[in-house]
């Protein structure tokens, strides 16, 4: 019915029902709740300052702070830039540790959803979950799996990082070349 999608106004409803599609079903279907996001979070937003130590040993790791806000893209483009690696290959997080979706959220590349996993960049890291002792897996380059254990050190809500993406914390060990050269293999 027409005359009901117009008495529909943004007091009643999120800006997303006024839409005529939506609104359409609102009255067969009452309880139509419509998320503005696919991929729906439904933990409470934990604004802050995130300390996180990434690490491929014991002896190569760095410690960095990031904003709540950033996302797990901007993560993972932390830890290109922190390694010096290319940014050339997909990459995951698997939020089990353990590299496998089962019994864990998985978080992947949106250049290249390949499974069931969120894509990355709609999810920020105050919306996970995170709480310090928490560890999880970052897997760059599924051919030669560089796997980095990501722990989460402090969560500081309120607390700002004056860098624009990161801060870095500390840098411990040389992080290795992504690839081999030529000169090496021989």
């Amino acid at each position: 019915n027409q005359n009901d999608a117009r008495d529909i106004t943004d007091d009643d409803f999120d800006s997303v029902y006024t839409v005529p599609f939506a609104a359409a079903f609102l009255p067969v279907l009452p309880d139509l709740k419509i998320e503005k996001r696919l991929f729906p979070i439904v933990r409470p937003f934990v604004e802050g300052r995130y300390d996180l130590r990434i690490s491929l040993t014991t002896k190569c790791f760095r410690e960095i702070a990031m904003e709540g806000q950033a996302t797990l893209e901007d993560l993972h483009q932390a830890i290109q830039n922190l390694f010096d690696f290319d940014d050339d290959h997909l990459y995951a997080f698997y939020m089990n540790s353990n590299g496998k979706s089962v019994g864990g959220e998985v978080y992947e590349d949106p250049r290249g959803l390949m499974g069931e996993g969120i894509p990355a960049d709609f999810v920020r890291l105050g919306e996970i979950g995170l709480y310090p002792g928490r560890e999880f897996l970052y897997l760059f380059d599924f051919g030669d799996n560089w796997e980095f254990m990501v722990f989460v050190l402090a969560v500081e809500p309120g607390k700002k990082v004056t860098e624009n993406q990161f801060k870095l914390l500390k840098s411990e060990g040389k992080a290795p070349k992504q690839y081999r050269s030529w000169e090496e293999e021989e």
